[in-house]
């Protein structure tokens, strides 16, 4: 039996620097106590530079001291940090660690794009109800790249198959590439749509025998402002938004992409750094569900941070 604590899990995404808390008893039940979003957009620049910048840096740092005075606040004796696309690319990533390290005590790991998208998958399965030998495909498109993580459940869970493809379609990349203008011109539309169509049908990408399932920012806010749309409270969702339908999700991408990224986060309340790329983030989703072959796809709230927490809690059990 494992004492009580507090774990904690922070995801350096491209887009936002996440962290969120968990109190764990000596049964090894978790319950979420606290959390943060921090607007340090990591792939600022990174994509298309290949060095993260000394300023980006300085605030990349500056929100690891709030985030570690935040695990302290709440007596955190574990604190675990990956990083992703954006620090994975960066010549410069490991000026970054050290300075994580040095200043705040908070080791960062950066990740491969096979090991996102297992905590991804795990997080994601944390949320969901599957048959045992159910098949899904797990998709989150993040600020660097859109995993697509196919998983067969073994109904507790957990899966026992995994396959991983990380495709360079995240959306803050795609917005600092493709999508200049606020708002976006047509020319500039077409021209991603037409990327990512190109970029999809060139990997491996195929339809699978399950469901569809999506998690992380993107997926999230769609999810949440089409069932504003339909008028379904998604508050009474426990583990899982409702679905997001295709034809919803279209209509809804057509009316941000005329709007510029003020107005697009006050008509759907979102946080300034998300309206910014969701455009972009929508596109890929789009594009997906066609490959995919599936006009909805399933929402959960969890990810990568949860996936943290199941290989937390299983370390506890052994």
């Amino acid at each position: 039996m494992a004492r009580s604590h507090v774990f904690g899990a922070v995801d350096m995404g491209s887009n936002t620097l996440k962290v969120r808390l968990w109190q764990i008893d000596a049964f090894g039940h978790a319950v979420a106590i606290d959390q943060r979003r921090l607007p340090v957009r990591l792939g600022k620049g990174t994509f298309q530079e290949g060095i993260l910048s000394q300023s980006l840096i300085n605030d990349a740092v500056e929100a690891l001291r709030e985030i570690r005075a935040l695990a302290d606040h709440h007596g955190a004796s574990t604190l675990r940090a990956v990083a992703t696309a954006a620090m994975r690319e960066a010549q410069n990533a490991g000026a970054l660690v050290a300075r994580a390290q040095r200043e705040t005590g908070i080791e960062v790991e950066i990740i491969s794009a096979e090991r996102e998208g297992e905590l991804t998958a795990k997080g994601a399965l944390s949320s969901l109800t599957l048959a045992r030998d159910e098949r899904a495909a797990i998709v989150d498109i993040g600020g660097g790249s859109a995993e697509v993580v196919s998983v067969i459940s073994d109904g507790e869970g957990r899966f026992h198959s995994m396959t991983a493809l990380s495709l360079p379609l995240g959306a803050v990349r795609l917005t600092e590439a493709f999508l200049p203008s606020d708002p976006p011109g047509p020319g500039e539309l077409k021209s991603l749509a037409k990327h990512v169509t190109k970029t999809l049908m060139a990997s491996p990408l195929t339809p699978p025998d399950g469901v569809a399932v999506g998690c992380g920012g993107t997926l999230v806010s769609m999810a949440r402002i089409a069932a504003l749309f339909e008028r379904v409270d998604s508050q009474a969702y426990d583990e899982e938004l409702p679905p997001l339908r295709q034809r919803i999700l279209r209509s809804l991408l057509g009316e941000m992409s005329a709007l510029s990224a003020a107005r697009r986060a006050a008509r759907f309340h979102l946080e300034p750094q998300r309206a910014e790329v969701i455009v972009a983030g929508a596109t890929v989703l789009d594009a997906l569900l066609e490959v995919l072959h599936t006009d909805v796809i399933r929402v959960v709230p969890s990810g990568l941070r949860e996936g943290l927490l199941v290989e937390h809690l299983a370390s506890l059990a052994r």
